[in-house]
């Protein structure tokens, strides 16, 4: 058992809901308010680049509590049967028209989103250099209605893009290969 593991599976036996709706709970674990995914806890991230021309695709997507269109990395909830490269190539085709095999992810680990959350976000990379792009389908979701995809390069999608998985998953990637 890991440091603080019993901590927490003690916690978890006494949350009280405070509020829950399809997608999120929050809850009182032990004096702890936390907000929760319903179904799973594990997300994926994906670093989508090529080597030519050389550039990151950044997926562009309306996110209400941020402002509405924002620039993002390409994300999924992992579902209860699928595994998180099964998860990967799934949301790849629906947000960016490209196709990749599950074994074309590189797996670079996995962050915690919040200390306030149990949710954890599993990133890969993924070469699509020489692909073709197909067209950008989507989930249906309202998040994912007017989304799209462009191509940046590192110094942009570093600085400018907000979301914090991107320059996590190119630092990994450069130590990682």
């Amino acid at each position: 058992m890991k440091v603080g593991e019993k901590t927490i599976i003690e916690a978890k036996k006494k949350a009280n809901v405070l509020w829950q709706d399809k997608w999120i709970q929050v809850l009182d674990m032990g004096g702890w308010t936390i907000y929760r995914h319903t179904g799973t806890n594990k997300g994926i991230a994906i670093l989508v680049y090529r080597d030519e021309p050389k550039g990151f695709l950044i997926r562009v997507e309306n996110v209400p509590p941020h402002g509405g269109m924002v620039e993002t990395s390409v994300t999924g909830t992992v579902e209860l049967t699928e595994s998180l490269k099964e998860t990967c190539s799934k949301e790849l085709a629906e947000e960016t028209g490209y196709s990749a095999e599950p074994s074309e992810f590189k797996d670079l680990g996995f962050i915690h989103t919040s200390k306030a959350s149990d949710f954890k976000l599993y990133m890969f990379a993924v070469d699509v250099t020489g692909k073709k792009q197909g067209e950008l389908t989507g989930d249906g979701s309202e998040g994912e209605k007017g989304a799209s995809v462009k191509w940046v390069d590192r110094k942009y999608a570093v600085t400018k893009v907000s979301a914090p998985s991107i320059p996590t998953m190119i630092a990994r990637l450069d130590y990682m290969g």
